[in-house]
C-alpha cells in the first residue's frame, strides 16, 4: 500500500507547500476547503521515488529518455511528452515541476 500525500501550488504567493498537510488531514475540512478553492493546485504524490530518492509528485517534470509532465490519467500515473507517453517509473528523474520551472517542458 502506498502513502497518500498531497502537495499544494499556492497561486498567489507562488508556493510549493509540502508542509500544509501535516495539520490537515484528507477528511479535515481545511483539505476541502484547498481542494474547492481556485487559489490552489493539489498534486498527489505517485507513491514513487526517482533514481535520486526524490518522491515524484503530480505537476514533476521527470527525465528519463525524453521529458515530460506527471499526470493522472486512467487510474495510473503516467509522464506526458510531446512525443510520448509512458508510466511513471524510479528510473526517471524530477528535475523541476510545472509551476516552478515551466520552462523545462518547453522547446529550444
Amino acid at each position: 500500500m502506498r502513502d497518500i500525500k498531497f502537495r499544494v501550488w499556492d497561486k498567489q504567493n507562488n508556493l510549493m507547500d509540502y508542509e500544509l498537510w501535516g495539520s490537515c488531514g484528507y477528511e479535515d475540512r481545511c483539505f476541502m476547503d484547498i481542494i474547492g478553492n481556485d487559489g490552489y493546485e493539489v498534486m498527489q504524490y505517485t507513491g514513487l521515488k526517482d533514481k535520486n530518492g526524490k518522491e515524484i509528485y503530480e505537476g514533476d517534470i521527470c527525465k528519463e529518455v525524453l521529458t515530460g509532465e506527471v499526470k493522472y490519467y486512467r487510474n495510473r500515473f503516467m509522464i506526458f511528452s510531446k512525443e510520448s507517453v509512458w508510466n511513471v517509473n524510479e528510473q526517471c528523474e524530477v528535475i523541476g515541476n510545472i509551476y516552478e520551472n515551466p520552462e523545462l517542458l518547453t522547446d529550444k
